[in-house]
């Protein structure tokens, strides 16, 4: 190889790899870990009305776990299945129970109210929490915790649906995001995994 042809080489290689090094540094982004991406998106602290007509602030929960989910009362299936896993869970967790506070927080506070919600919640656990309040209180605990909830309009017609997104959230003692189930979560995996969450005070 003559030493034109080196020199015209070399020159085509360097020209190649400046042009690679501004690509990558440019366009290609490095992967990002779970510890920079993190969970602080997801859920909030909320003050809405119990069932037994008392205020409630989710910051009196530090230091506790709490499965939270979102629901109506007047939901046929979707909605009962998820509180019925939340309660086995909650009766496989009985000698640690005291850590977690489950709490159902209603979508649908024109149907219900205190009174509605006390007689529902019955149903279930008896540490449950049945939560309503008013439409600007509740939409700040849908939008932080990034729920879909939307009433299905039917005119004249009292029994109507409200569409919504179906996940068990479990937050830390420190009000952040730990975990989630789908309310088709059978409760026994529901407490076995939490009982690993805790145990590794996540």
């Amino acid at each position: 190889m003559s030493k034109k042809n080196l020199i015209i080489l070399l020159s085509a290689f360097i020209t190649f790899a400046l042009g690679m090094g501004y690509y990558v540094s440019t366009y290609v982004q490095p992967a990002k870990t779970s510890t920079q991406t993190g969970n602080a998106l997801l859920g909030g602290d909320f003050i809405l009305t119990s069932h037994k007509g008392q205020n409630i602030d989710t910051k009196q929960f530090r230091g506790k776990y709490i499965m939270v989910y979102f629901g109506y009362s007047f939901c046929p299936d979707i909605c009962p299945t998820a509180l019925e896993n939340m309660s086995e869970a909650m009766m496989k967790l009985a000698d640690i129970g005291h850590k977690i506070q489950p709490i159902f927080v209603t979508v649908d506070p024109d149907r219900d109210t205190v009174q509605q919600l006390e007689t529902y919640i019955q149903s279930f656990h008896p540490r449950f929490l049945a939560l309503t309040g008013t439409k600007k209180a509740l939409d700040k605990a849908i939008k932080a915790y990034r729920v879909y909830a939307q009433k299905v309009d039917d005119e004249g017609v009292s029994d109507y649906l409200v569409d919504h997104s179906s996940i068990v959230y479990i937050m830390g003692p420190d009000g952040k995001y730990v975990a989630h189930f789908s309310h088709k979560t059978p409760g026994e995996e529901m407490a076995f995994k939490l009982r690993e969450i805790i145990k590794s005070g996540a």
